[in-house]
């Protein structure tokens, strides 16, 4: 039988407290992350993304005319999602409750402006919409996508149009 002195306490307290945090160390490397959102691109594999820079690098990768991608909140609860077009992208968002129809984004400009028809390469049309709902850059989109996903609001300045269906 082992005999306890104080040094032999004291050692072995180190060594317990020593396991105890490599265990916690280990534990907290294997628990899952808090994935802020994930980003999917039409037809690749969705990937976490963790802030409007980020996203911004996303946005830039869709670039042909039609081509399409979604941000979700980690619940699934939010989503934005972006087509690409001659000269930009327009943005679409959820809504909520009864209004839980597709939203496009308008500008800070306000200003609708002229009506226009996108086509995809294949010939169709892609989308429509008005000179006010295309974003020009992928840092604006991005930010756009994640203050809703984030937040549930847009930056200042912007304001939703419900999406028409069969026109838009």
């Amino acid at each position: 039988m082992r005999q306890l002195t104080r040094t032999t306490v004291r050692d072995d307290a180190e060594f317990s407290g020593g396991v105890a945090l490599a265990v916690e160390e280990l534990l907290h490397a294997l628990a899952p992350k808090h994935v802020p959102a994930l980003w999917c691109r039409r037809g690749w594999r969705g990937v976490a993304v963790n802030g409007p820079d980020q996203m911004a690098g996303h946005v830039s990768n869709v670039d042909e005319t039609g081509e399409w991608g979604i941000l979700t909140d980690a619940d699934n609860r939010a989503w934005a999602q972006i087509m690409r077009l001659d000269g930009g992208w327009i943005v679409e968002v959820n809504g909520f409750g009864p209004d839980a129809f597709a939203h496009r984004v308008v500008g800070p400009a306000g200003s609708r402006g002229r009506r226009r028809r996108a086509k995809a390469p294949n010939g169709k049309v892609a989308a429509g919409y008005y000179d006010g709902e295309l974003f020009v850059t992928p840092r604006d989109v991005a930010r756009l996508m994640w203050f809703w996903v984030q937040r549930g609001r847009l930056p200042e300045g912007c304001s939703l149009r419900r999406v028409e269906i069969g026109r838009d």
